[in-house]
């Protein structure tokens, strides 16, 4: 087998909770993502199929950097992403491509497969 070209492993991401009803409260963190881990070699294409919330725009936005992981490794051949620090290089962002999901070409959930095709 080929060796990875980008690998993620124990990906976790968190968002800060929100304010609390009273000034001094404040709500618990939010855990996105837990321990994501996949490969992806050369000529291969990755899809990540999920419902809606269960964190697949999220781990993309992280691979990509515009969020940062709370735990976890990226790396994209022999660089280690999460070390890049607030400024992402360039060519990183042009040698990998996340496509996201058009909201208004994808499937309702609640309908059968009879409905969408009927």
């Amino acid at each position: 087998m080929a060796d990875a070209l980008l690998k993620v492993e124990d990906l976790t991401i968190t968002f800060p909770g929100g304010k609390g009803a009273l000034p001094w409260q404040r709500q618990p963190d939010v855990r996105a993502v837990q321990g994501v881990s996949l490969e992806i070699v050369p000529g291969e294409t990755l899809g990540l199929v999920g419902e809606s919330g269960s964190g697949k725009t999220t781990i993309g936005r992280a691979i990509m950097r515009f969020i940062e992981p709370a735990s976890g490794s990226i790396r994209l051949a022999d660089f280690e992403v999460t070390e890049f620090g607030r400024k992402t290089p360039r060519a990183y962002r042009r040698a990998v491509q996340v496509v996201f999901q058009d909201p208004v070409g994808s499937l309702n959930p609640s309908m059968t497969v009879g409905d969408l095709i009927g």
